[in-house]
């Protein structure tokens, strides 16, 4: 008994140590322009955090999403966070310390899967490996590496917690512990389900082991994963509230959906087996794929994955092939969500996922013990040594979208986030009177954003950025003329009618501008920018009308 004990700490403290080798790089990484600055750079319920702002999580969701829980730990975080910036009163959030501790919480991860498979298999070696490829697998690399990515990671360890004191609570006999397992589920999974909604799985995932591995009559599950389910329902209701996928310029019918879905899996199962070009925005939107030959082909992954199972039946490798399937059916395209506006399919929505994979290893070596064990440990090495590298792309908003557009030329959301990388290199260039540099920047930019437009040519954020991007590079008549496109695209903005109408000033057409601005003070009449802007051109055409100026 104490050997082994001593053998299975020893395989905690190697998972540990080899998940802080593999992602210790992550700590001293910036925030990006990839959500970080909504969520913490920029979150004036943040900076500074309060008891007050803290409640207001409780009671609201923030940028479509109703995730208290993890801004509860985001809040705690930024309370040790908060650095001082010069003299004076002044604070900022250290992105290290948010780094750092989404790296812990993927430790806490990688130990309670190898807890879950120690349970699942006979061998502290199998469980060992399993654990390992959840821990350092590529596709992990984007919710550790980010910080905002956080939240996925938060959901996933709660959702883990569920999960293996779920299996705890149907091994054990009638007793207080077991009552005491199926409490401490219960509430981990309210807490998942609070730091991310899709935590709502976890009930399915707990049910496919429990019939398909513990091999528990359907019966005896009944009871508990139907409680579970009904706690499921507010927040399946809250989530499709909060985040009606506004933003999606085009939704597939209902009948098109399994199809979106497909493709996620197959390409999923592609990024398992090979993640070679890892990248934020992938591309694969609805939209995308129906214009695509693909359409016609990926659903015979998920098929064949069908019928693997069919043939398997009961046991690890079934399970687990089960459990990663189930585990992405909320964010699959089943259901429209707003990054489908991007793509369908992104990395960190495999981060609870990955615990099928973790099965399917760890029934493999348990099942062929001493042939398999090597080349599973050579995969795990090969894996960690490219997501140490992969960890890199994440240092700052320059390196990571640069990287994106690389992977994906494509990329909508890498092309319009480095153009405002570059746009703003330009503008520093343009104060500090470096006019060439300021220029070359700015065609880097303009460059980007049409590209971007190529993507997404009704996209209203594309124009006014590309609009801003021949203003630094003082092409008058090229900014006025995707402004105008903005303001018919998004025709209820104040700011984009004052922006339009300071173009159409510059070109000279005073008339067109006071048009503009009197329009943006019809939207918002306290607008100020749009007050401040009339008035100056108002005397303009008082001076021209009096002969001033000559």
């Amino acid at each position: 008994m104490g050997e082994s004990r001593t053998m299975s700490g020893s395989a905690t403290v190697l998972l540990v140590g080899v998940v802080l080798l593999v992602f210790w790089p992550v700590c001293g990484h910036e925030f990006v322009a990839w959500d970080d600055t909504h969520n913490f750079a920029a979150n004036p319920r943040l900076n500074p955090p309060t008891i007050a702002n803290l409640g207001w999580f409780w009671g609201h969701a923030y940028k479509d999403l109703y995730v208290p829980v993890t801004y509860t730990v985001w809040s705690g975080v930024a309370m040790v966070a908060r650095t001082p910036v010069g003299i004076g009163p002044g604070y900022e959030l250290n992105s290290y310390v948010f780094h750092a501790v989404n790296l812990l919480l993927h430790m806490a991860s990688a130990v309670i899967v190898l807890a879950i498979l120690r349970g699942l298999t006979r061998s502290e070696g199998a469980a060992w490996c399993g654990a390992m490829l959840f821990a350092v697998h590529p596709v992990q690399v984007e919710s550790v590496a980010w910080a905002s990515g956080m939240k996925d990671v938060l959901a996933g360890l709660l959702g883990l917690c569920a999960i293996w004191q779920y299996l705890k609570y149907a091994r054990l006999p009638s007793g207080a512990e077991r009552w005491r397992a199926i409490g401490l589920a219960s509430a981990a999974l309210v807490l998942a389900m609070l730091a991310k909604p899709s935590a709502v799985v976890v009930p399915v995932v707990a049910g496919i082991l429990d019939w398909g591995v513990l091999r528990r009559p359907v019966s005896r599950t009944l009871l508990p994963l139907g409680v579970w389910l009904v706690m499921c329902i507010p927040v399946i209701v809250v989530a499709r509230i909060v985040q009606p996928a506004e933003s999606l310029g085009w939704k597939p019918a209902v009948w098109q959906r399994p199809m979106v879905a497909a493709d996620a899996l197959a390409f999923y199962v592609r990024q398992l087996m090979a993640p070679v070009w890892l990248c934020i925005d992938y591309g694969r939107s609805p939209a995308w794929l129906w214009s695509s030959w693909q359409v016609y082909l990926t659903w015979i992954v998920p098929v064949a994955l069908g019928a693997m199972v069919m043939k398997l039946g009961r046991g690890l490798l079934a399970a687990g092939v089960c459990v990663f399937v189930a585990a992405l059916l909320p964010v699959s395209g089943l259901v429209s969500f707003d990054f489908q506006a991007y793509s369908t399919t992104a990395d960190h929505y495999l981060y609870l996922a990955m615990l099928g994979p973790a099965i399917v290893l760890a029934g493999i070596v348990d099942r062929f013990a001493g042939r398999m064990r090597p080349t599973a440990v050579l995969a795990i090495v090969v894996a960690g040594a490219w997501s140490f590298v992969q960890c890199w792309n994440w240092r700052d908003s320059e390196t990571l979208f640069t990287h994106t557009v690389a992977v994906n030329p494509r990329s909508l959301a890498g092309n319009v986030n480095l153009g405002k990388v570059r746009a703003e290199q330009a503008n520093t260039a343009a104060g500090l009177a470096n006019r060439a540099e300021a220029e070359r920047l700015s065609n880097d930019a303009i460059g980007l954003y049409r590209r971007a437009l190529q993507v997404a040519p009704d996209d209203w954020q594309v124009h006014n950025n590309l609009a801003l991007a021949y203003k630094v590079s003082r092409q008058w008549a090229k900014a006025a003329e995707h402004f105008r496109a903005a303001v018919r695209l998004l025709p209820g903005s104040a700011e984009l009618h004052t922006s339009l109408g300071s173009m159409l000033g510059n070109q000279g057409d005073l008339d067109g501008a006071v048009a503009e601005f009197r329009e943006a003070l019809r939207i918002e009449p306290a607008y100020g920018p749009a007050q401040a802007n009339l008035a100056t051109a108002m005397a303009m055409k008082q001076r021209v009308g009096t002969g001033g100026g000559k």
